[in-house]
């Protein structure tokens, strides 16, 4: 039950949350697709509202190109529901009516197969890392080991191919 949203019933909010997962539902034969959002929070105070919240994919939650680890703000309306069977109903309250929905981080990942990963860019690489330079590396620790020139190529060689 999300309790905390019960004061905030009838207003708009703006929030933040992350993108969790993505699923399914099957309501009456028509499937649909549905967002996670967990660490649903009051944009203005941080406050916690709820640990996870449901959606269903509406056009402007698709439209905004949403992925999974991504953060978002947005504004909703606080509205109350019956939650459960007839005989057992408890008023529950859920977030409607989402608007303004901005992308305020977004994870960089590697695509497979490719150089290149998502839309940005890759992070730095620190010029003393092992990975900035191996043919470079290679070669200083031949020399550290003290093996000759052309073994040192060798083990430069096979490390790039």
């Amino acid at each position: 039950m999300n309790s905390r949203l019960k004061d905030s019933c009838g207003k708009r909010l703006r929030v933040t949350a992350k993108v969790g997962r993505f699923g399914a539902l099957t309501p009456k034969g028509k499937p649909q697709t549905t967002i996670v959002l967990r660490n649903v929070r009051d944009a203005a105070t941080s406050e916690i509202l709820c640990s996870e919240m449901e959606f269903r994919m509406t056009t402007r939650l698709g439209k905004s190109g949403l992925r999974q680890g991504d953060r978002v703000e947005f504004d909703a309306t606080v509205e109350s529901y019956l939650k459960g069977p007839k005989r057992y109903q408890v008023v529950d309250y859920r977030l409607v009516d989402t608007r303004r929905i901005k992308v305020t981080f977004r994870p960089w990942v590697p695509v497979e197969g490719s150089d290149q990963g998502s839309d940005r860019p890759a992070p730095p690489v620190a010029e003393d890392s092992p990975t900035a330079e191996p043919l470079d590396r290679t070669a200083e620790l031949g020399r550290a080991l003290g093996l000759p020139d052309d073994e040192i190529d060798a083990l430069a060689f096979d490390q790039s191919h």
